[in-house]
């Protein structure tokens, strides 16, 4: 009974050190540094958007990535033009926002995420005036959702993370740790 075993052993190890070993495979490195410019590059594909609203017509131009105020913020300065009844000919704009990122496993992208309204600013002062109040209330929350919706990079096809751990933004890159 002990030969048996002791033979069914020397087989298994015997027949292991024939087979070939397993190709080291390099595993997707959960530290992604992306420059900021890389990121608005991509972004830049997916504009301009369009989107209808009560108090006009908001058409995303552009947007650029930069560091915000503090390691864990990311800011976001969003072109825009409005067009609507009080001005046909439509005004430009900016909103600058602070957020942070949010990944989305299915299609393996980043996008922006919280983000908050600091500063918005017209192009033109002359029209600004036609500006209503119901525009400048619902700018920033409306030029907030087009936003978000925006890719900011995406994963390699190899790569499989299923969120962000955390994210820190330096001068010209973002660092992004998965899980």
């Amino acid at each position: 009974m002990w030969k048996k075993r002791i033979g069914w052993l020397i087989l298994v190890l015997g027949l292991s050190a024939c087979t070939p070993q397993m190709p080291d495979i390099p595993l997707f490195d959960k530290k992604v540094e992306i420059p900021l410019i890389q990121m608005d590059e991509l972004a830049a594909k997916s504009l301009p958007q369009s989107r209808k609203t009560s108090y006009g017509t908001v058409k995303l131009l552009a947007i650029g990535t930069q560091p915000g105020s503090g390691e864990k913020k990311l800011a976001i300065v969003a072109r825009f033009q409005l067009v609507s009844f009080e001005i046909p000919e439509g005004i430009d704009g900016e909103i600058r926002y602070v957020g942070s990122l949010r990944y989305d496993p299915r299609s393996r992208q980043v996008y922006p995420a919280h983000l908050k309204a600091v500063a918005m600013t017209f192009g033109n002062s002359s029209l600004e005036e036609y500006v209503s109040a119901a525009a400048r209330r619902g700018l920033p929350a409306t030029v907030a959702s087009m936003l978000r919706k925006v890719p900011l990079y995406r994963l390699p096809d190899s790569s499989s993370p299923r969120a962000i751990r955390s994210f820190s933004v330096q001068e010209n890159s973002v660092r992004i740790d998965f899980d």
